[in-house]
């Protein structure tokens, strides 16, 4: 009777456990880590419940879905189920646009804040302005790439016109075809909510056929980094000129090619009043001179001219120029070693500087690093990244010249083993709120790791040195 009793009444635990009894919080966790096709074209189909779950807000705010062949069918479900991506990427692709991938673009999803979209001739340009007014609303970064087949138009001068009528007639209807896919374009501004224009490729017959950028009232910041070097040739730069006049009281960050700008295109970027943000070769680094608002400077090596004589002008600019004693972020990329050249004048004109990043292709010597780390007071945030001359010993010296540092990013350097435990350590006495991001430690006598000792990870907090013997290099890493 007893234990008919005890077989009656089941306790909690002993019931059947699945992945039903999970509360909706762990759920939507679990969620959160499928791709976005296993969300929709898999766990949505289970049930009810599991479909309102898949579709909530709260998965969907930062997501991003990439275009490939192979998943195409999931990739036109995504688009026309998902509630709102945060990214968008049909790039990558040189052919036509499949037709059931282009129906998806201009009737799925509208609440797309980031697009990456190529386009070639291939691909019909109202197809393209039907997608770009899909997303108007909603769409804040917008990066065009125009594939150079779609960019064969030149200008003509009369007698060539003249003398090519025969041809001109017979080929007519290619040519306005692809006059009349280049006018796409103009839709662009249209795009109320644009904030970022990313212009890529090559871009001929721009300003004849598109009024790119110029009706966006939320434009801010543009890049032309990526487009191709004959777009800026005297035809096609009184565009350019028109959108930088039109934008001077709004434009915050400009991106400029690394090869070639034109020297009008070079006064309008200076005379830009609002600007912030500019990312320039050393070729054209001067621009920055009478841009008073700016407060962060990317400078990248390409377009670099010949031998010394052109960093010992960049370093005498640095010294007299007034932005630098002003600027707040510095990014050194691809300078290669000319930065050597460059570090004494940025150690005495950046006073005011709170981040410096310096790319792996941007090469300090020893006594270029130490005259940086110690000269720059202000310093919040310092990233090495990939350097073969940054020493532990650099590391020491960080919180007796750089007290406010509070994030230090050192990944790939140290020939990828990380930093000692006991140099952690001492960093975190010496700057309590510093966090450092570095490979997991490696100990160097076996080249794997040591399964005994303490593995820092990016996201552990870590601190600095208060030790300055430069053979420390040599105990912490046996330490």
């Amino acid at each position: 009777m007893a234990a008919a009793t005890a077989a009656a009444v089941a306790t909690p635990e002993d019931e059947p456990v699945s992945i039903e009894c999970l509360p909706e919080e762990l759920l939507l966790h679990v969620f959160s880590l499928l791709p976005l096709e296993d969300l929709v074209c898999r766990a949505a189909r289970v049930c009810v419940d599991w479909r309102r779950l898949a579709y909530d807000d709260s998965l969907w705010a930062d997501a991003e879905l990439r275009y490939t062949r192979d998943t195409q069918d999931d990739f036109v479900q995504v688009l026309l189920r998902a509630p709102s991506l945060r990214y968008l990427d049909y790039s990558g692709y040189t052919c036509d646009m499949p037709e059931p991938v282009a129906a998806a673009l201009c009737s799925g999803v509208q609440r797309v804040r980031e697009l990456y979209l190529q386009t070639t001739n291939k691909i019909d340009g109202a197809v393209i302005q039907r997608i770009l007014l899909h997303f108007k609303d909603h769409l804040q970064t917008l990066t065009l790439f125009v594939n150079s087949n779609l960019a064969t138009c030149t200008p003509k001068t009369t007698a060539q016109q003249g003398s090519d009528g025969e041809a001109a007639a017979s080929s007519g209807g290619a040519a306005a075809q692809q006059s009349q896919d280049l006018e796409f374009l103009s839709v662009v501004g249209q795009l109320a909510a644009l904030q970022t224009l990313v212009l890529k490729g090559a871009w001929r017959c721009l300003a004849k056929h598109a009024d790119v950028g110029l009706g966006c009232p939320a434009l801010c910041r543009l890049d032309i980094s990526g487009l191709s070097t004959d777009f800026f040739d005297e035809h096609e730069c009184p565009f350019f000129v028109a959108l930088l006049r039109h934008k001077r009281a709004l434009l915050q960050a400009v991106s400029l090619n690394g090869c070639y700008i034109h020297p009008s295109l070079l006064i309008e970027v200076s005379k830009l009043q609002a600007l912030k943000s500019i990312t320039t070769p050393l070729a054209t680094l001067h621009v920055i001179e009478h841009i008073e608002s700016l407060e962060s400077l990317h400078i990248q090596g390409v377009g670099r001219g010949d031998g010394v004589t052109i960093m010992q002008e960049v370093a005498a600019f640095m010294a007299t120029c007034p932005r630098f004693a002003t600027i707040k972020e510095l990014v050194l990329e691809d300078l290669s070693d000319y930065s050597n050249f460059m570090a004494p004048a940025l150690a005495a004109s950046c006073g005011s500087l709170e981040t410096l990043i310096v790319s792996p292709g941007t090469w300090l010597d020893a006594h270029g690093l130490a005259e940086l780390t110690r000269s720059l007071r202000s310093l919040r945030h310092l990233a090495v990244r990939g350097s073969t001359t940054l020493g532990l010993r650099h590391l020491q010296v960080l919180p007796r010249h750089v007290p406010g540092l509070q994030l230090l990013d050192v990944r790939g350097c140290f020939r990828g083993q990380g930093v000692p435990p006991r140099v952690l350590r001492r960093l975190r006495r010496g700057l309590p709120c510093l966090r450092v991001r570095c490979d997991p430690y490696r100990p160097s006598s076996s080249g794997a790791p040591d399964p005994g000792a303490h593995v820092f990870h990016a996201s552990q907090v870590a601190d600095d040195l208060s030790s300055t013997d430069p053979s420390s290099d040599e105990d912490d890493a046996k330490g």
